[in-house]
């Protein structure tokens, strides 16, 4: 309420409107309505357009600035907001504004769960420049508009994207990850993609799947048809693959859930039979091989410790570690093969005999 008080002074802001939308619904917005017109007054409300309701009330309307409500009382017990309804509700609220968006919030991030819409808009509110850049910057890799539009659909529904992914001598338009897995999104532009180069598409997908890669193609003509429908396969499939959003992957990755991945990546020395080595004896890893490390998913660097002291490790144990993790072996070990490839230029593991061996050659990147 003093907020609008003092803006309707301010003379930068002499000829704006403004919309008041409250995410509770209309009681609360009834009530700061009333409030309101007893502090600036009807003439101040009509010149202001001021409409005080729910998202609805603002369906297909606009206003300069729009101030938003996320306050509930402190007694007040709330659920997640989660359903379909919410999120079209939630869409509308957030783009009524044309040149402002005011958050009021009586919840913090910490308050809310991670795939709660609340959360989203809050965390989006209080890191806008963070969150643009991160379009911004992935959209310049992509090489086609069709690829970029693909791109802003998938970071609004709040997964983590990486444009034109290198594997081997192999490029994917688009990957989604997740903690344990990733699909890869191929966007098949019409204008683009004639026979023959569907056939060479077709051909480095299915070398791609024998190394473990799941895709999932999108035609152009498909896609700007109808955009809601044609992705709708997209999220089913994300959802089948347990493929985490961007606020889940954050919370598993906060500090006190990563402590083993932390030491992993910055392991002490390791114990040798020769003599007792110093810290300014230790070899320094290389960029190459910090990127490497810092590639690698939790699970992967969990999976390279029971390599630790030692640089090869029975079949039996290897695969006891693969069920653990709900994993099939053999993608296991070619996805930290691939990415071996991508930044030493070599393949890590291979199998020899009854056990699992790390090449020679980079020993001591991942031995502790």
């Amino acid at each position: 309420m003093a907020d609008i008080q003092a803006m309707v002074k301010e003379p930068a802001l002499a000829n704006r409107t403004f919309g008041v939308i409250s995410l509770l619904g209309n009681d609360q917005a009834q009530f700061i309505e009333n409030r309101l017109r007893e502090a600036i007054g009807e003439e101040e409300m009509l010149k202001r357009k001021i409409i005080c309701g729910d998202a609805y009330a603002f369906q297909g309307d606009e206003r300069d600035i729009i101030f938003l409500s996320m306050v509930v009382a402190d007694n007040v017990r709330f659920q997640a907001q989660v359903r379909k309804d919410a999120k079209q509700r939630f869409n509308v609220a957030a783009s009524r504004a044309k040149n402002q968006l005011r958050l009021y919030h009586s919840v913090d991030l910490k308050d809310l769960n991670p795939d709660d819409l609340r959360y989203r808009l809050l965390n989006y509110c209080l890191n806008p420049h963070r969150v643009m850049e991160q379009v911004e910057n992935a959209e310049a890799l992509c090489e086609s508009r069709f690829e970029k539009e693909v791109l802003r659909m998938i970071l609004a529904q709040g997964y983590r994207v990486r444009p034109q992914v290198q594997v081997g001598r192999y490029r994917i338009d688009l990957v989604v990850e997740g903690l344990k897995n990733r699909l890869a999104v191929e966007c098949d532009g019409d204008r683009w993609h004639g026979p023959d180069r569907w056939e060479e598409d077709m051909l480095r997908q299915q070398t791609l799947e024998r190394a473990g890669w799941t895709f999932w193609r999108i035609r152009g003509s498909t896609f700007y048809r109808d955009r809601k429908k044609a992705m709708e396969s997209l999220w089913r499939k994300l959802e089948e693959m347990g493929i985490e959003k961007e606020a889940q992957l954050n919370e598993a990755e906060t500090p006190g859930k990563t402590e083993e991945l932390q030491v992993s990546l910055h392991p002490p020395e390791k114990n040798t039979s020769g003599p007792e080595t110093t810290d300014n004896q230790t070899k320094a890893p290389s960029s190459e091989e910090q990127a490497f490390l810092f590639d690698l998913t939790a699970t992967e660097t969990e999976f390279l410790t029971l390599f630790a002291n030692r640089k090869e490790v029975p079949t039996h144990q290897v695969m006891d570690f693969a069920r653990s993790q709900g994993l099939m072996l053999r993608k296991l070990i070619d996805d930290i093969n691939e990415k071996a490839v991508d930044h030493l230029g070599d393949l890590l593991l291979h199998e020899q005999g009854r056990n699992y061996v790390i090449s020679e050659e980079w020993v001591d990147v991942v031995l502790v």
